[in-house]
């Protein structure tokens, strides 16, 4: 729900396995704070579809070979 004073958002998360086990979290992230998210986000994105492209331009008898 967002902070009308500060233009932050929050939210909330709780799991629990069992009586015994369980995890919660709460998070609050300000408007600067999504879009460093974002930018996170993409850069991951943008390096992995680098790594596939790489990956596809190697040949495919070099792809599996081993050095002993």
């Amino acid at each position: 729900m967002p902070d009308v004073k500060t233009g932050s958002s929050r939210a909330r998360f709780e799991i629990r396995a069992g009586r015994s086990v369980g995890l919660s979290a709460e998070v609050e992230v300000t408007p600067l704070g999504v879009a460093a998210i974002g930018t996170l986000v993409a850069g991951i994105l943008l390096a992995t579809g680098a790594m596939v492209r790489l990956i596809q331009s190697v040949p495919q008898e070099l792809r599996h070979r081993r050095d002993a």
